[in-house]
């Protein structure tokens, strides 16, 4: 490291320590703030000797009041912790450095007048819009003052030298370029810190998430095989079982069925997450594929009093994994039967100029706008009452979207309450 990054890196750390004990989302004012004194505060220092040496003490005294007032302004932000606070201590100072040389040229002709809106913009990059407004309140009134003043004949005839006073115009025009250089430099530098906390704070949580899918993964497999184990004694037993115990084990069956549908639905999408699952993209053809999903479902789809049917003609072709394809529909299916009852539940096959479209078409009850807009989330599901009335763990919907698009298809739906709900898959053509 050579000597100028030893150099940046002790003025950091000095930059630190007046900003270390404010809360986070103030650090990047408070550092504003601090570096803004740490370029201002010279410059007066240096002006107003110069001043001083061309015989204007009354212009050397007002720069140097300034000039301590700005450069205190980092241990006042250390001992009150109020960035707020430190704004206006810094514009009280700043706005006098600049009146008291416009009285001394002619008030409103004076160079140094229009940088009063130097204020506002300061006090509204430091404290907010509130502290903005409270200084162009004040700068406003102290030129309407001056208009007053001037106009009256009050303010007095420039008693600075010609030299002195083009010294002055300069002081202004290069101030104001030191200014701009701070306040540049303070958001550069703080986009910059901001950008490289959001980076490590995303890395932060993919890591978690990554982990998340890997335990979710590893803690579904190991559930798998006593569930397993459990339905297949129960399925034996119920075999040699008398009528009225076989029903018991029945339950006992089903319950642990509906256990593993939620363990593999726990453990597919963690795997999606982890990049574990592996996707073909092959021709399938849809018609035929729905024909199958429609059949496999048919139990669900008739126990709720429903009809149903497949409308296309084949055959109509698709890039897809046919095995996570058919999974995707008969979850579609399957979440379409939950809230249809005496209706009907269609799949409707076609081809597009892009590729291919099934839709899952049924006339149930539907969802409002604001519940279809989350419905594709994890652990999301369509209403509070669903959870009780059918179960799950809102995780069938969230692995549609994911094969959907780990097969570089989309998924979309339309619904309305009372109206059914239209479940659109987009594929592409092979």
């Amino acid at each position: 490291m050579d000597r100028g990054e030893v150099l940046i890196e002790r003025l950091l750390d000095w930059e630190s320590s007046f900003v270390a004990a404010l809360p986070e989302q103030e650090r990047r004012q408070g550092r504003a703030a601090v570096r803004l004194a740490a370029g201002v505060a010279p410059w007066g220092v240096a002006f107003a000797v110069l001043f001083g040496a061309l015989g204007q003490v009354g212009l050397a005294i007002s720069l140097m009041l300034a000039a301590a007032g700005v450069g205190s302004s980092p241990w006042l932000l250390r001992t009150t912790g109020s960035v707020r606070w430190v704004a206006h201590w810094i514009n009280v100072f700043f706005s006098q450095s600049l009146l008291y040389p416009a009285w001394l040229l002619g008030g409103l002709f004076a160079t140094c007048i229009p940088w009063l809106a130097v204020c506002i913009v300061f006090a509204t990059f430091i404290s907010g819009r509130r502290a903005g407004v409270v200084w162009a309140v004040i700068s406003v009134a102290l030129m309407v003052l001056g208009f007053g003043l001037q106009v009256g004949g009050y303010v007095p005839e420039p008693v600075v030298t010609p030299t002195a006073h083009l010294f002055l115009a300069m002081t202004a025009h290069q101030g104001l370029f030191v200014l701009a250089v701070a306040l540049s430099w303070a958001v550069s530098s703080s986009a910059e810190r901001h950008a490289q906390e959001l980076s490590a704070a995303l890395q932060r949580a993919d890591d978690a998430s990554k982990a998340k899918s890997a335990f979710l993964a590893s803690m579904s497999h190991e559930l798998r095989t006593p569930m397993n184990a459990v339905i297949g004694y129960a399925e034996l037993l119920m075999e040699e079982a008398e009528a009225s115990d076989a029903e018991d084990l029945g339950r006992i069956r089903d319950a642990g069925q509906h256990l593993l549908h939620l363990v593999n639905d726990v453990l597919d999408l963690s795997k999606v997450e982890a990049g574990r699952m592996a996707f073909e993209q092959v021709p399938v053809e849809l018609v035929d594929l729905a024909e199958e999903v429609l059949v496999a479902a048919r139990p669900l789809i008739e126990g709720g009093g429903n009809g149903s049917r497949v409308e296309g003609q084949g055959p109509v072709w698709a890039l897809g994994d046919r095995m996570r394809l058919k999974q995707v529909l008969l979850n579609l299916v399957s979440n379409a039967a939950k809230f249809t009852a005496s209706g009907e539940i269609r799949l409707r096959v076609l081809s597009t100029s892009e590729g291919a479209v099934v839709e899952v078409i049924d006339t149930g009850e539907g969802m409002s706008p604001e519940e279809a807009e989350h419905i594709f989330e994890p652990f999301i599901q369509a209403r509070g009452d669903v959870e009780r009335t059918h179960g799950g763990t809102g995780l069938g919907l969230a692995l549609v979207r994911e094969f959907a698009q780990r097969m570089n298809g989309s998924v979309s739906v339309h619904s309305a309450r009372g109206e059914g709900t239209t479940v659109r898959l987009q594929l592409l053509a092979p």
